[in-house]
């Protein structure tokens, strides 16, 4: 399992309570951190141009926050699979030709085999 450092930032202001907060911090201590490098805003800027043809043509997506865009364009750099379970983060994924898991019922049989 690896985290952005998007997602890692975002964590760190969280405010969990100290139970789910521990079993979080357990879990993430088995995943690889995924750094910023410049490869990764290369990504970004590319699956940035997604997001607006799709926000231009009022499609599913094209609201994904940029919290998103740097956790898809990591997953992206790395050639690894994104598993998320934010409707717009997916499809986003989806549209910029990544590889994206998700539990969410309506977009399951989306999920590459």
């Amino acid at each position: 399992m690896a985290i952005s450092f998007q997602t890692d930032a975002e964590l760190l202001s969280s405010e969990y309570a100290p139970r789910r907060q521990a079993r979080l911090n357990y879990a993430l201590s088995f995943a690889l951190r995924l750094p910023h490098t410049a490869e990764t805003s290369v990504w970004y800027a590319k699956i940035v141009t997604v997001r607006k043809e799709l926000k231009r043509a009022r499609k599913a997506g094209g609201d994904a926050g940029d919290a998103d865009v740097w956790i898809i364009a990591g997953a992206a750099e790395h050639r690894i699979p994104l598993i998320s379970h934010d409707r717009q983060m997916v499809v986003l994924a989806r549209s910029s030709d990544q590889r994206a898991y998700t539990a969410i019922p309506t977009l399951r049989s989306g999920n590459p085999a």
